[in-house]
């Protein structure tokens, strides 16, 4: 038996941490994401074979499928972290143990420090492979809110609202009139996103809080010239600067840049949307930061 599934990477737009308390969030699918292909065989043993975007192996390990002991690794963290996931999936799916033995190779496709999403790449993937709830998994998992989850399927924007295992997603056309003045920047770090999850959760929030959030996603969907969408981005920030009380990454970063730049996800790394007049991609180059992306050559449009 072989099998074959592919999942998008992601980004979130808009609903940042709030998405956790069940605020709206608009999000969007990466056109770069992770393949994942599995070859049955008779040894009793799950092998896992992790390809970087350079075809190279970040990660191997071998499982035992009667008991998911490790029986080898070249990694004990990651491989501890894939064995609760395997658990997690006989849990919820205990006959698929005896489908498990074979191979697995993921492939992907943008570089493990930008924060694209290989964990939820992953999660879908297995999901899909074992039939069972993506969400469910995560939930038993390694946690978190799901958008990413419904990005990994998607084939465009998705407004994202969490609700236990059947979140509310629709699919949303978001492809502005200024969407060529829209840019991708790494911020040169990957952000630890589940230790900033579990700092949020000492944050208290309300109802208005989340009503708050919601319009700010709902106006920025609507958004149809760059200095509306420019005003709402700064409205953004300041909002979740004074909830999370930490400064938004333009006043701490790029001050005197001619625009807008918005944190996208956790605060502090991975990605910034930048959009603005003139040449945004020489000021960023300028600044240290040379992975660049047009926003349409990056995201599924």
């Amino acid at each position: 038996m072989s099998a074959s599934y592919y999942s998008h990477g992601k980004l979130l737009i808009t609903g940042e941490y709030m998405v956790l308390r069940g605020a709206k969030a608009l999000a969007v699918p990466t056109r770069l994401g992770q393949t994942f292909e599995f070859e049955a065989h008779e040894i009793k043993e799950l092998h896992w074979i992790a390809l970087d975007r350079s075809q190279k192996p970040w990660f191997t390990a071998i499982f035992s499928t009667a008991d998911l002991n490790v029986i080898s690794y070249s990694n004990s963290d990651i491989a501890r972290r894939l064995q609760q996931l395997l658990q997690s999936v006989i849990a919820l799916n205990p006959i698929f143990k005896i489908q498990m033995s074979g191979t697995v190779t993921m492939q992907l496709e943008f570089d493990r420090e930008w924060g694209l999403g290989s964990s939820s790449c992953l999660i879908s993937s297995v999901a899909r492979w074992s039939s069972i709830n993506p969400y469910a998994l995560l939930e038993k998992s390694f946690g978190g809110s799901g958008y990413d989850l419904a990005c990994a399927t998607a084939t465009s924007a998705v407004c994202f609202q969490r609700s236990g295992v059947n979140p509310k997603i629709e699919g949303i056309d978001f492809n502005p009139p200024f969407v060529h003045q829209l840019y991708l920047v790494y911020l040169n770090q990957k952000q630890n996103s589940q230790k900033e999850v579990n700092a949020f959760k000492n944050i208290a929030t309300s109802s208005k809080t989340i009503e708050q959030m919601n319009a700010l996603t709902a106006a920025a969907i609507r958004a149809e010239n760059l200095e509306t969408w420019n005003a709402l981005v700064t409205e953004h920030e300041d909002f979740m600067g004074a909830l999370l009380q930490k400064k938004p990454v333009q006043q701490v970063l790029f001050s005197d840049f001619n625009g807008s730049v918005k944190s996208l996800g956790a605060w502090g790394g991975d990605f910034v949307l930048a959009s603005g007049e003139g040449d945004v991609a020489t000021y960023f180059r300028q600044q240290g930061f040379t992975t660049i992306f047009k926003y349409e050559t990056l995201v599924l449009v």
